[in-house]
């Protein structure tokens, strides 16, 4: 997860000062949230991204959610979180890109393929600048890799393997 990067690509995607389209900008005084997974268009744990006023609705509302999505116990708490969003009437906005998600199997940059398969042809694939997480990475080298590469392709710079 690179904070500074989903900094900058949520002014640049959002904001008017960061030249968003008219149609893109989001009030952050408007309960939302960004869906991150075009297939299942949901959010996913890796990267969840809300406004105040949509945490405020979501942790004001867990009572609610808790009583009318009944199979909730058996979810992961990202499902839960996108299924209450909705319960709570919280506009989903569109952050597609922002994760790399293997599960997702959204189409990886303009390759004709999944991320998934990028990763299964590749190792870790870390190298797209309009992405600020990548998901899954679970040994440490696996993550070291994924970092050095999403921090060459942003800084030019080429980092020395540890």
């Amino acid at each position: 997860f690179l904070p500074q990067r989903l900094q900058r690509l949520m002014l640049e995607r959002y904001y008017p000062w960061g030249g968003a389209s008219n149609s893109k900008w989001l009030d952050p005084t408007e309960p939302m949230y960004l869906a991150n997974c075009l297939e299942f268009h949901s959010l996913q744990g890796p990267l969840e991204v809300f406004s105040r006023a949509a945490a405020n609705k979501f942790f004001g509302g867990l009572s609610t959610c808790e009583n009318a999505l009944t199979d909730w116990k058996t979810w992961g708490e990202d499902w839960f979180v996108h299924h209450c969003m909705q319960t709570l009437e919280v506009k989903k906005a569109e952050g597609y890109g922002l994760l790399n998600d293997m599960w997702c199997h959204d189409q990886y940059l303009n390759t004709g393929h999944t991320y998934w398969e990028e990763c299964q042809a590749n190792g870790p694939t870390c190298k797209d600048l309009d992405a600020a997480v990548w998901h899954p990475y679970k040994s440490p080298e696996m993550v070291e890799t994924c970092l050095r590469q999403a921090l060459e392709v942003e800084t030019g710079w080429a980092l020395a393997e540890t």
